[in-house]
């Protein structure tokens, strides 16, 4: 059942900064950044849920074309502990309502439940991250249904397997939705990094999910971030609304700057500026100026100086 309801010098770095950063870009919380800190994704309060169904297909497209509803794509990478090593083979048993918030099967005992694909597996599907740890999901937004008095948030089902710990059971929420407040599972501190934004183009919900297990990096992984040297890599999400994370690696000790800039070169955040240990470090970025003052939605580049490394990142706030 749904519910209807700055000179020169900014010049100098404007050529050489953005050349860096062309060169080094792949495109696909300021003062309160924390570092050394990689958060896993969470299992939900109410984990599955009861409507798990073992053996579904592998597949990226979960909706079939006819289905009803406003259909949706979602994007992402799987990371391991570190928030920087994607994991290849990532397996996602992914599932959820229909636009009446009817589940599959449910059309056999419930005479308002349809589905018009006629599949025992509607809705339902098995995806595998990629060589680069990364996912598509093409799917409808799941409607609402009643949960005893109250109505549920719309929401996605995923168990995530991987070799060695426990299956991740978990749910994915969407930002504005009026009901998380009052349910118990999106409303959960711990729901607060599955709560995802979504942006409407070309009449399709976009959205980015990144998840993160409780696993070591690959060892392959390691040797070679090794051997590259001191690096910035990408942030993620990227594109962000509130908080995004940006990893580095320094071979060595060194005094670290770590800034985020605008379009025309001038200097909106200090992120970092220290003496730091050799190894993996992360940051996180909440979308503000060194006065804590929330920028603007826009396109900012992220400058890391460590040494004789000098690298830029593209970062887009949505």
């Amino acid at each position: 059942m749904k519910k209807n309801h700055e000179g020169n010098k900014r010049r100098v770095f404007l050529r050489t900064g953005l050349l860096g950063a062309a060169a080094f870009t792949i495109i696909p919380r300021g003062l309160s950044s924390r570092v050394d800190d990689c958060d896993t994704t969470t299992v939900d309060l109410f984990r599955t849920g009861p409507f798990d169904k073992p053996g579904a297909p592998e597949r990226y497209m979960l909706a079939a074309p006819e289905e009803p509803g406003e259909r949706l794509r979602l994007t992402g990478t799987v990371y391991a502990n570190d928030c920087m090593s994607p994991l290849s083979n990532v397996e996602l048993d992914i599932w959820h309502a229909d636009n009446d918030g009817c589940y599959s099967e449910q059309e056999h005992i419930n005479m308002n439940c349809k589905n018009p694909s006629g599949e025992d597996y509607n809705l339902r599907g098995i995806i595998r991250t990629d060589s680069k740890g990364m996912f598509v999901l093409e799917t409808i937004k799941p409607g609402y249904y009643l949960n005893g008095a109250q109505y549920r948030p719309s929401h996605i089902h995923l168990i995530v397997r991987y070799p060695g710990i426990a299956d991740l059971e978990t749910q994915l929420y969407f930002e504005g939705d009026p009901y998380i407040k009052s349910d118990a599972a999106a409303s959960h501190p711990d729901a607060a990094g599955r709560i995802i934004r979504l942006k409407e183009r070309d009449n399709v919900q976009h959205g980015i999910f990144d998840i993160v297990l409780n696993v070591e990096p690959p060892s392959s992984v390691d040797e070679e971030t090794s051997r590259q040297g001191t690096r910035l890599r990408q942030n993620h999400p990227n594109p962000f609304t509130h908080t995004t994370r940006v990893p580095l690696y320094l071979a060595r000790p060194e005094n670290v700057t770590l800034k985020v800039y605008d379009l025309h070169g001038r200097s909106i955040s200090t992120l970092l500026d220290r003496q730091m240990t050799e190894g993996t470090h992360v940051v996180d970025w909440s979308g503000t100026d060194d006065k804590g003052k929330q920028v603007d939605a826009g396109t900012y580049f992220c400058r890391l100086s460590a040494g004789d490394a000098k690298q830029t990142r593209i970062m887009t706030k949505v």
